[in-house]
Formats: structure tokens, sequence, C-alpha cells
């Protein structure tokens, strides 16, 4: 209610004299208006102080997700050391396949069994034919 609807809706009163109990403009009225308004702006505030709490309580969980994430960070940097680590050991493992593999390449070039038993009665036969024929020629 405005002030000016109050001030139409009553004519304007004179102040009583002398023992006070008067009335001035349509205060009691104007008054009335004010004291409904507080009312409003108490249960505004009401609602108000109600939602601040909410933020509160939001707040904090924002700052355990802060923790939270921070942990997760550290959590990612030990990986990049192990995940570093890892390539380390991958090239050292890679080292070790190319030489196993010139080890597979050494074997292979090695003669068989056979191979080696028939260098051995070739010597044989040439250190038996050398006696038996060669010595008597020197």
């Amino acid at each position: 209610m405005s002030k000016s609807a109050v001030q139409k809706s009553e004519e304007p009163r004179t102040l009583k004299t002398g023992g006070g109990d008067g009335t001035f403009n349509g205060m009691e009225e104007r008054v009335s208006a004010l004291e409904k308004k507080l009312d409003k702006m108490d249960f505004k505030l009401d609602r108000l102080v109600s939602d601040v709490s909410k933020l509160d309580k939001d707040v904090s969980k924002i700052d355990q997700l802060v923790s939270d994430v921070s942990k997760l960070d550290k959590d990612v940097s030990k990986l990049g050391a192990d995940v570093s680590k890892l390539d380390r050991d991958v090239s050292k493992l890679d080292k070790l396949v190319s030489d196993v593999a010139e080890l597979k390449g050494r074997v292979s070039a090695m003669p068989t069994t056979f191979q080696l038993l028939g260098m051995v009665m070739a010597i044989m036969g040439a250190t038996f034919a050398f006696i038996r024929f060669g010595l008597a020629g020197l």
C-alpha cells in the first residue's frame, strides 16, 4: 500500500491535545503497512540466510573437490615418472632384442655337427696321407 493511497483513503485527522493517544494523518495505517512490509522482508531475509548456508555447504564441497584434484595431480605426476622409467626399460628391451638377433645370426653361421665331423675326418685323412706318403718325399 503506497503512502498516497493511505493518505487518500482517510481524511487527515487532527491531533488530540492533552493526554496523547491521538492520530495524525493516517499514522496508524502507515505503521501497519510498514509492519506488513517488514514481515515480508523478514521472510525474504530468512530465505537469503538459508540460501547462503546452502552456498556455504557447496563451497565446502568445492574445497573438498579441489583437494581431491590436487591429490589426483600428484598421482598423475607419479604416473608420469613411472612412464618415463618404463620408456627407459623399453629401450633396454630393444637393445636386448637386437643382441638376441645378433646371437641368432652367429649361431646360424656356426657349422652343424655333420659339418664339424666332416672337417675332422678330412683333417685326419690329410694327416694320414701326409704321414704315409708325404714324409718320404721330404
